[in-house]
């Protein structure tokens, strides 16, 4: 007999202590336990469990009045979510009202669990845009509380889903420097987990590295009791596989499956999606039956499995028919694809998954017309998310390369492949052996390199050499294009630039098109893009919403390399001194002159100066903060502090001499190096231009630190 909820009887033990008291919403009760850790790991533990979690669930939100206790939120979304009661969004807002609340209280225990649950509900891209838009409001609203660690992985994340790559990063860097992930083992695997799927694995480019963490990670999580170290030995279990697949190794996915599965029971919820997963292992090897038994099970899913099939099954179907050579099957599985695209927003991830195996399944199956088709549709999704998925970008650049006989994209592709630790060719079975074996001897296409510089005023180089004056030098607007798409990573909306560029002129649409053509024409005629001779691979565009900046294999921009190195900072060890020293090293140039400079002060012009010198500050403070914190982690004994990080803290005073963080850092570089008095005179020296600038005083934290200069001790 099928169980009725609204009218059979569920057996509830006894309710006391805690979770009576979140129940009947006893707030001053909540107050007493809300900041034990071992309370709150119950808490969540009850929360999941079938009779209680009804209870919580079933209490009508509207009945958590506003200024309730935000624990009480935070548990009534966990329960709602293991029983799938509600869309992700409605969920989400619970988790973030709950979060926004225990940060008001300084709860930061809860604010951390709060956002390691909201995470779980914005990890699709349209989510997360709408997410990080609210995390960045909680990050300024409460600012002078000291973040946890998850909550910042959680909000670098949700910025990196969201497009956000600079401050994704900054993010990253606090988050695994946070002294939690350096003490407790548990908060580093929990903040590792997700730095190796949102970051190395995406905008990172460093798959094998990101295997490797998560590697790890699967045996520290394996060893956590409990209702939510399950779920989480899951989720890594997931992660780590698919990534082993996509990195060619798919007899390692299986042995993590194998693993997972003795060591705990999978609900039949996860077990579908594990056999997803297994499916596409056993279809990548070549193993046609086992790979069709395990696709069978996947379809016992007791939710929506429109991203398993994206992402999995439907690769794995289109595999399996191919190695049949059932064209018409792989057509099927093509077409039952382009169904769920039009049904949902996908994120970007997704759909490269898709179109990628749609056009290896067709070459497989011997369809070349077909597969050449969809190679231009992938060759037109990689050029869009290059930069922010650089290893699905390479992966379908090999294929496209491989498909439309372009040898410089697969040379390209290759090399990117190579660098980021693919086994091309490790098996015998796999597509990366046939794609291997079948672009063997393919000539590389010479093409000038570029390189783009604004950091310190617009300057562009094609192999070593500038450009010709005489090409722009009356061209203000198309180097002001330039030098904003290089400063935005290569996209910016149509409609910010055109407004930006043409300010108060009234318009027709049609002829703010033909005046953006006219520009982005000179712009592709500095850089040498589509002259034919492989530099097709370089481009600029205006799409419908907007205007696009690809670069070639080979080219660069300072504003890339001040955000590698951003990225290099985030993944320092904190005991690396030696580290910082060359993150210092490369930072000295780029922060050495006024981004954007001499190209006028339009509102565009001075936005960007700004975010550019702010990624500049926020990079460089990261880097001497953390070679204090190392090497000279006391100032009361004196050290040898390196010439470059004085340079660079100098860089930085005449790049804002109005930021405190910044005059802090000097001061304490001096007090670190036994220089009191220049420490003084640094200090001395951010007064005066506070005080003439506008008006103010140092704060009291830097007034009393300048008095322990002069008189130590006080």
């Amino acid at each position: 007999m099928t169980p009725n909820p609204a009218t059979d009887v569920v057996s509830v033990p006894p309710l006391d202590g805690p979770f009576a008291a979140v129940l009947t919403g006893d707030d001053a009760a909540i107050a007493a336990f809300e900041l034990d850790e071992d309370i709150a790991t119950e808490l969540l533990a009850q929360a999941t469990d079938p009779p209680l979690a009804r209870l919580l669930a079933d209490t009508p939100r509207p009945m958590i009045e506003a200024g309730a206790h935000p624990i009480r939120l935070c548990l009534h979304a966990v329960a709602r979510q293991v029983q799938h009661d509600g869309l992700a969004p409605d969920l989400g807002a619970n988790f973030l009202e709950a979060l926004d609340a225990c940060m008001h209280r300084g709860n930061l225990l809860w604010a951390d669990q709060s956002a390691a649950l909201w995470n779980a509900w914005v990890l699709h891209e349209s989510e997360a845009a709408k997410g990080w838009h609210a995390a960045r409001i909680i990050l300024q609203r409460h600012a002078d509380v000291p973040a946890p660690p998850r909550l910042l992985a959680t909000f670098a994340t949700m910025a990196e889903r969201a497009g956000e790559l600079a401050e994704a990063g900054l993010l990253w860097a606090r988050a695994l420097e946070h002294p939690d992930v350096v003490t407790s083992a548990q908060t580093r695997w929990l903040v590792e987990f997700q730095w190796a799927r949102s970051y190395l694995m995406l905008s990172g480019g460093q798959p094998g590295r990101a295997v490797f963490v998560l590697e790890r990670v699967h045996a520290g999580i394996a060893a956590m009791r409990g209702s939510v170290g399950r779920l989480l030995l899951i989720d890594v279990t997931l992660e780590l596989a698919f990534f082993q697949i996509l990195i060619g190794r798919p007899q390692a996915a299986l042995d993590v499956i194998a693993r997972t599965r003795g060591q705990l029971v999978v609900s039949a919820e996860y077990e579908a999606w594990l056999h997803g997963v297994e499916g596409l292992a056993h279809a990548v090897l070549g193993s046609v039956d086992a790979a069709r038994a395990e696709l069978a099970l996947a379809t016992r899913a007791e939710s929506d499995t429109s991203s398993l099939e994206l992402s999995a099954t439907l690769p794995a179907l289109m595999l399996v028919e191919a190695i049949a050579a059932d064209t018409p099957a792989v057509e099927a599985a093509i077409r039952r694809g382009r169904v769920l695209l039009g049904e949902r927003t996908p994120d970007a991830e997704q759909r490269l998954i898709w179109i990628y195996f749609a056009v290896l399944g067709m070459q497989l199956a011997g369809n070349v017309p077909r597969a050449r088709e969809l190679a231009a549709e992938l060759a037109t999704l990689t050029m869009e998310h290059r930069a922010a998925l650089p290893v699905y970008a390479a992966l379908g650049g090999l294929l496209v390369g491989h498909v439309l006989g372009e040898a410089a994209v697969l040379e390209r592709s290759r090399a990117e492949l190579l660098e980021q630790g693919f086994e091309l060719g490790a098996q015998d079975a796999d597509p990366w052996q046939i794609l291997d074996e079948t672009t063997r001897g393919a000539a590389p296409v010479r093409v000038p390199s570029v390189r783009i510089e604004v950091l310190g005023g617009l300057r562009v180089l094609v192999d070593g050499e500038p450009v010709d004056p005489a090409l722009w030098s009356k061209r203000r607007k198309a180097r002001v294009v330039l030098a904003v798409l290089v400063a935005s990573g290569g996209r910016i909306e149509r409609g910010v630039l055109v407004e930006g560029l043409w300010y108060g002129i009234d318009m027709t649409q049609a002829q703010a098109s033909a005046r953006l053509s006219t520009v982005l024409s000179v712009v592709r005629t500095v850089l040498g893009a589509d002259a034919g001779d492989g530099t097709e691979l370089r481009s600029v565009a205006a799409r419908d919403l907007m205007v696009e900046l690809v670069l070639a294999e080979g080219d660069s921009s300072d504003v890339g390399d001040l955000r590698r190195i951003a990225a290099d900072v985030a993944a320092l060890d904190p005991r690396n001194a030696a580290g910082s020293v060359a993150c210092a090293t490369r930072l000295v140039p780029l922060a050495d002159g006024i981004p954007l400079a001499g190209l006028g002060g339009d509102e565009i012009i001075v936005t960007w100066q700004r975010r550019l010198r702010d990624e500049i500050v926020e990079t460089s403070l990261a880097v001497l903060r953390a070679w204090i914190a190392a090497a000279a982690p006391s100032s009361e004994a004196h050290v040898d502090v390196p010439q470059v990080l004085l340079t660079l803290a100098a860089a930085l005073v005449r790049l804002d001499p109005l930021d405190e963080q910044v005059a802090a850092c000097e001061i304490e570089l001096h007090v670190r190096a036994g220089r009191l008095a220049d420490g003084s005179t640094a200090f001395h020296r951010y007064r005066e231009a506070l005080q003439s600038a506008v008006g103010l005083t140092p704060s009291l934290a830097l007034v009393r630190r300048h008095a322990e200069l002069v008189e130590p001790g006080t």
